[in-house]
């Protein structure tokens, strides 16, 4: 007797805390079957509207996505200095992070409450381009992008987040990504002498994964002291100062001082006329030259150098099928992008967040994270849930 009153009591207390759980989950049921969307919209250059859309229809292949968190990218900066009057229909924040509130009825792999990361490009899926897997060179390819409270996407884009990745370090999945690519573009060994060319978180990345595969010794050079420093001190990375108007021999000196001897591979992540002459100078014969990012369009360089020298130019658009291993670097630790964070807002504080990450890009290396309007939800909801499990 005394066994079945306990049991009920037992049962009773069980009751009283799961009907507790349950109500305080109500609001986030409720706003899971929302069918309206609020998303970021620049019209004009510097003002930033917030407008209300109607949520599109969930494909079987797709998840619906509530936003976590946002990190502002270039092409962010670019819209809000230009405004994007001739790109409409785009949205913007390209590098987020979400929690999964509904799955079409063909997704297996994915479950309500998933924290993942999504590859923002969508390709046309058809092309010769897209059948061998380079979905980053389609000709069709569109943005999807996450500064809105819920967004649709393809469920094959969204990679789970470890449980040891935050929601806004995931955001920089990405960026990790291209680093990869331009890497393994690289052919990068332990033999390696890396020269990485430029200071924006993608040559970071870069060096981070040549550090990962072992290569012999990784070296950043750039302009931009400030940027360098922060590497220097908290990553550890040997770095390279020079001025954009020195001699080539000054830098070219500098090089071969960091090395010992002259680098067998080149990352070159701020392409202009100085940068690609320094890099096919400075590199031993039948080295490779990665080229991954621009800072300016058009750069001349010395053709009969690469020529003589047997030099590979090798580019690194975007990136494909990167996913995997940025996120296997950054679990197993070997890729602390945390380190990238600057400030983090919240949604109310947007155009506080871009003018903040317009003035970081011109001084340093940071991301700047907007948090999303409903980002907060699903932590409160697994909270709830362990604390119901105690």
């Amino acid at each position: 007797m005394l066994i079945q009153t306990r049991q009920l009591c037992d049962t009773a207390t069980s009751r009283k805390r799961f009907d507790s759980i349950f109500s305080e989950l109500q609001p986030e049921e409720q706003e899971s079957e929302c069918s309206k969307t609020e998303i970021i919209r620049i019209p004009s250059s510097y003002h930033i509207l917030k407008e209300e859309h109607t949520l599109p229809a969930l494909g079987p292949f797709d998840v619906l996505i509530r936003t976590a968190s946002v990190a502002l990218t270039g092409s962010d900066l670019h819209v809000f200095e230009n405004a994007n009057s001739d790109i409409a229909g785009m949205t913007l924040g390209h590098d987020a992070t979400g929690y999964v509130d509904r799955v079409g009825s063909s997704v297996h792999h994915l479950h309500v409450g998933d924290r993942v990361v999504m590859e923002s490009a969508l390709s046309c899926g058809i092309c010769d381009y897209c059948k061998r897997g380079l979905y980053n060179i389609c000709a069709d390819l569109i943005y999807n992008g996450f500064l809105a409270s819920y967004q649709t996407h393809p469920a094959d884009l969204c990679h789970r987040l470890p449980d040891s990745i935050g929601m806004d370090e995931g955001t920089l999945a990405q960026t990790l990504a291209m680093g990869c690519q331009a890497c393994f573009k690289a052919d990068i060994s332990p033999t390696s002498n890396v020269l990485i060319i430029g200071t924006t978180p993608t040559a970071v990345s870069a060096a981070m994964c040549a550090m990962a595969i072992g290569a012999k010794k990784v070296t950043i050079a750039g302009t931009m002291d400030s940027a360098l420093e922060m590497i220097d001190r908290e990553l550890g990375y040997h770095t390279i100062h020079y001025d954009a108007n020195a001699l080539f021999g000054e830098v070219l000196e500098a090089v071969y001082c960091k090395f010992q001897e002259w680098p067998n591979c080149a990352i070159n992540c701020a392409i202009t006329p100085m940068t690609m002459n320094l890099a096919v100078m400075a590199l031993q014969p039948c080295s490779v030259c990665v080229l991954a990012e621009c800072e300016s369009e058009c750069a001349s360089f010395n053709a009969l150098d690469i020529l003589m020298k047997n030099i590979r130019l090798v580019p690194s658009f975007r990136s494909a099928n990167m996913y995997p291993t940025a996120l296997q670097l950054m679990k197993s630790g070997r890729a602390p992008m945390h380190k990238f964070i600057g400030q983090v807002f919240a949604w109310g504080n947007v155009e506080e967040a871009f003018q903040c990450a317009l003035h970081e890009s011109n001084v340093g290396l940071r991301k700047v994270i907007v948090n999303g309007k409903s980002s907060n939800i699903g932590l409160q909801a697994r909270k709830r849930s362990h604390r119901f499990q105690d």
